[in-house]
């Protein structure tokens, strides 16, 4: 199959997070040994439960890579950011991208937080009408099938 025969956003999808070689020469322990600049937002590992910071761990190392270059090229700006990307060499970021890429993410940890997630789930889903179709609950990840009862009420 072409890829000019699949629909633009499939492969984009692909592009960006269907490759799984590594982006280029980066070392995984040395981003586990620089990774204090990202814990005091992000958490350890990447594992952050601040809800004002992305969780990085279990991410894309291009997807990771990408967004550190947004910061240090001035595409994307946050003044915590800016502080910390000032001192990463580009070797840095690519460590630090590494790292976070092998980090296996974990959401839920007991039982009872697969519990509270269905509860918030069913409140969240009645107060905007929306219909649950199907979830499935991993460890590292969720996938939740939706569908609002008013076509408009998907929007915003």
């Amino acid at each position: 199959m072409r890829l000019g025969a699949l629909p633009a956003g499939i492969v984009g999808a692909l592009l960006l997070f269907g490759a799984t070689a590594p982006v280029c020469a980066q070392n995984v322990a040395a981003g586990r040994n620089k990774h204090g600049y990202c814990a005091n937002c992000h958490g350890i590992e990447g594992r952050s439960f601040k809800p004002n910071y992305p969780v990085l761990a279990g991410l894309p190392e291009r997807y990771l890579l990408a967004q550190l270059n947004d910061f240090k090229g001035g595409q994307r700006r946050d003044p915590n950011m800016q502080t910390v990307i000032a001192q990463l060499s580009a070797q840095d970021m690519r460590d630090l991208a590494a790292f976070f890429a092998s980090v296996q993410s974990t959401y839920f940890f007991t039982e009872q937080d697969f519990r509270f997630y269905l509860h918030w789930l069913r409140l969240l889903s009645s107060k905007h009408r929306c219909a649950v179709h199907a979830y499935a609950l991993m460890t590292n990840h969720i996938h939740v099938l939706l569908a609002p009862a008013d076509p408009a009420g998907a929007r915003g």
